[in-house]
């Protein structure tokens, strides 16, 4: 059941009342931004905990610590269990620091001041298809990660903790026991190459990565020997392997860029060996997609990137010398694509 807001019950949202659903959208995500920045549920996860007390901790305005969590309670992240007492969800679980499938660090970047500011400026993007984030900030994306260290951390950390499971969903789909190397291009702390790693045991691993993005790159103790970290550019080399795996790094850029990316990487290929790209495909017609809504975040932060169509993608395989020879798609929103050299 629905109910609408005049308060009466509906087996469905009428039009107007689902578009003020998705008008009020970033209400939602301003609260669950505050809960995850004021680490509450770290707080709150030992048991039942009043709102008393979580403002007497932090030095909070107590009626709007409870107004806050009574609002979280209706969307299902806490419950009150008693007078201005709540106790963590299944769902608000995710929010705690500790949790292994933590969403805290996603949270802490989508919800931060800075990202809103160039999502709030998205109508730039749509008159002149210039980054959003750029005519926001001033800088580039990226540029703004090296200037600003703080915000590049919350985004690293995102792009990690975010990653958990589609890392594990791809070592589940493919078949990486036939490769000897495996070369992470853009692999971030090394997430996507460590799952892998631990699930193919005669595998070795290369991770490559900026500087200052791989300086957070641990290798578990268990894979000692197998994987190491080279820092560099991709649009200048990557380290020569059997397979290279790309993972959410061609939607970040336009074609031109992504095709200079790919060129580097075919350089590096052999003739007998593979591309890997794992990304969101867009489908085409009006099927609903989270891929269409990422393709939004990837318009307003980047000067170009764009998520792409299997077909956008297939052609620009082959425009670098790859031939797309098969999609396989994963438990996760993500697809495995693979591309042989022509």
């Amino acid at each position: 059941m629905y109910i609408n807001p005049e308060g009466s019950l509906m087996s469905e949202p009428r039009p107007a009342e689902r578009l003020i659903g998705l008008m009020t959208g970033h209400w939602v995500s301003a609260a669950i931004y505050v809960m995850a920045e004021l680490g509450l549920a770290d707080r709150i996860r030992a048991g039942v905990v009043s709102t008393q007390r979580l403002a007497a901790e932090q030095d909070l305005y107590e009626r709007s610590v409870y107004r806050l969590l009574r609002a979280l309670a209706g969307i299902g992240l806490v419950e009150e269990t008693g007078t201005r007492e709540f106790a963590l969800t299944p769902m608000g679980e995710l929010l705690r620091s500790d949790h292994p499938r933590s969403m805290r660090p996603s949270i802490l970047f989508q919800g931060s001041p800075t990202h809103w500011k160039g999502w709030g400026n998205l109508i730039h993007n749509v008159r002149t298809g210039e980054s959003a984030f750029e005519n926001a900030h001033g800088m580039s994306f990226f540029e703004y990660c090296k200037a600003h260290p703080e915000f590049g951390e919350r985004f690293n950390n995102a792009m990690s903790t975010g990653a958990g499971a589609t890392s594990a969903a791809v070592a589940e789909a493919y078949d990486f026991a036939g490769i000897s190397t495996l070369v992470d291009v853009g692999g971030g702390h090394g997430n996507l190459l460590t799952t892998i790693l631990a699930r193919f045991p005669r595998l070795n691993g290369i991770l490559t990565d900026l500087p200052e993005v791989v300086a957070g790159a641990v290798a578990p103790a268990a894979l000692e020997g197998r994987m190491r970290v080279v820092p560099g550019d991709f649009f200048e080399s990557v380290p020569p392997g059997d397979a290279h795996i790309l993972k959410n790094v061609i939607h970040d850029w336009d074609d031109a860029r992504a095709t200079a990316i790919l060129n580097v990487v075919r350089r590096a290929t052999l003739d007998s060996g593979r591309l890997l790209i794992v990304e969101a495909i867009v489908p085409e017609g009006n099927a609903p997609s989270f891929a269409k809504m990422i393709d939004l975040e990837m318009m307003h932060a980047t000067p170009g990137g764009v998520q792409r169509t299997e077909r956008e993608l297939a052609k620009l395989f082959y425009s670098t010398g790859f031939r797309l020879e098969r999609v396989i798609e994963t438990s996760s929103m993500a697809s495995v694509l693979e591309a042989r050299p022509v």
